[in-house]
């Protein structure tokens, strides 16, 4: 659950954040910080999320670079002109982020049915909101919501491969268990393959 602050405080949300939504939200208080703001804005939130392990992953598999995104978006964050900034505990969230913070909410527990709030719903909120100069860095990159939503079904398919092949290693599993994981394998890697962004022909 993301802790309410003062200003542009989060409101009671429905659902828990996961342990990497807790963290970019973290890293984005130290990002606001940084710049000598007192609250999170949703650019603060962009250059977190670009740091997520999950998130630079799933980006590079569709052909975007956050180590680019995220540099550019730093170029173009501006610093604040606060002479006192808060320790992180205190740092809030600007009425903005606060909105954003509650789409991803409805967007993991509508949309997605799951049972926690996950970077790539802060992300996908982002987008959908069009909000700060770093959205448009990163529709800039070729990033919008639907392929996003490509990248979060590659994230879980290559997912569901690794899970698969590895028990595929194990010698119990029966001659027709095996089999029908083969398939499984099969049209999950024709899947990636189609959500994969294509290479320019030479």
């Amino acid at each position: 659950m993301v802790e309410q602050k003062r200003t542009g405080e989060t409101p009671e949300q429905e659902l828990p954040f996961s342990e990497s939504a807790i963290q970019v939200i973290e890293i984005a208080k130290e990002e606001a910080i940084k710049r000598n703001f007192n609250n999170v804005t949703p650019d603060h939130l962009l250059l977190a999320l670009m740091q997520d392990k999950v998130i630079k992953n799933t980006l590079s598999e569709i052909g975007i670079n956050p180590d680019e995104v995220r540099t550019a978006i730093d170029n173009v964050v501006q610093t604040g002109k606060n002479t006192y900034v808060s320790p992180i505990e205190k740092v809030g969230f600007t009425l903005l982020t606060q909105e954003l913070i509650s789409l991803s909410v409805t967007q993991a527990k509508i949309f997605h049915r799951q049972e926690d709030v996950t970077p790539f719903n802060l992300l996908s909120a982002c987008l959908v909101m069009n909000l700060g100069l770093g959205v448009s860095i990163l529709q800039q990159s070729g990033l919008n919501k639907e392929r996003l939503d490509q990248a979060r079904d590659l994230y879980m398919i290559l997912n569901q491969l690794h899970e698969t092949k590895s028990v595929l290693l194990n010698p119990m599993v029966d001659p027709k268990t095996r089999r029908s994981l083969v398939e499984i394998i099969g049209g999950a890697t024709s899947l990636a393959k189609n959500l994969r962004p294509q290479q320019p022909h030479l």
